[in-house]
C-alpha cells in the first residue's frame, strides 16, 4: 500500500508563477503567489493538516503515513519578497522546526520534504542556504526525505545535493537512456555516485 500523504502550507499567501503543477498536486490555493514582505512572521495553525495526519495513521499505521512539506527554500524563491534569500528562509526554519518536532512525536518514520527548486538555477546557485537550512532541520531528529522532483539536476548542484544531511534523496529520472534526450540523473549517478549512507 503506497504512504498517504498530506499536505501543509506555512505562511498565507498565494501562488501564481512557477511550477503551478506543483502547487496544483500539492493544493495550495491556486491563482496567487506567497508574499513574503518586510519583518513577517509565520502564525500557522498546524491543527487540521495534524488531524489528517492523526487519521491517515488510524487508518493505515505510523509506519505508511508520510507527511509532505513543500519545502522552505522553495517556497521563498517562488514567493514575491524584498527580503535576501537566505533571511526569509531563516524567518521561516523555526515554524517548519516546530512542526517537525509535533510530526516526530506524533511517530512520523520520516517527513517528505519537497524542493523541485534544486532543479532550477536559482536552487542550484543556492548552496549555502539549503545546507543551513538541511542542517537546522536535520537537528529536529526526524528523518527526512529530500524530494528533487520536476526536472534533473544540476551537474554543478548534484555533488553537494546529494551530501545534504537527510536520510534519503528521491530523484527524479527524466529523458531516456540511450535516446538523444539522455537520462541526466542516471549519468550524474554513474559519474558521482551516490552516498552509500542515503536512500535513493
Amino acid at each position: 500500500m503506497a504512504p498517504a500523504v498530506c499536505y501543509v502550507m506555512l505562511c498565507s499567501g498565494s501562488i501564481l508563477t512557477l511550477l503551478h503543477h506543483f502547487f496544483a498536486a500539492v493544493a495550495l490555493p491556486f491563482g496567487q503567489v506567497p508574499e513574503l514582505e518586510g519583518d513577517f512572521s509565520c502564525k500557522p495553525n498546524f491543527n487540521p493538516f495534524l488531524e489528517r495526519l492523526t487519521r491517515a495513521q488510524q487508518v493505515l499505521g505510523k509506519d505508511k503515513a508520510i507527511p509532505l512539506l513543500i519545502g522552505p527554500c522553495t517556497y521563498v524563491l517562488l514567493s514575491k519578497r524584498d527580503l535576501p534569500l537566505n533571511e526569509a528562509v531563516d524567518r521561516l526554519l523555526p515554524t517548519y522546526g516546530q512542526l517537525l518536532r509535533q510530526l516526530h512525536t506524533l511517530g512520523c518514520p520520516e517527513v517528505q520534504i519537497l524542493e523541485p527548486s534544486l532543479t532550477t538555477d536559482a536552487g542550484a546557485a543556492a548552496q549555502a542556504v539549503y545546507e543551513s537550512t538541511y542542517t537546522q532541520l536535520a537537528a529536529v531528529g526526524l528523518p527526512i526525505n529530500l524530494v528533487c522532483c520536476y526536472d534533473d539536476l544540476a551537474e554543478s548542484a548534484y555533488p553537494w545535493v546529494v551530501q545534504l544531511p537527510v536520510a534519503a534523496i528521491s530523484l527524479d529520472f527524466c529523458g531516456v537512456p540511450g535516446s538523444a534526450a539522455g537520462n541526466t540523473t542516471l549519468q550524474l549517478i554513474r559519474k558521482f555516485g551516490f552516498p552509500s549512507n542515503k536512500r535513493l
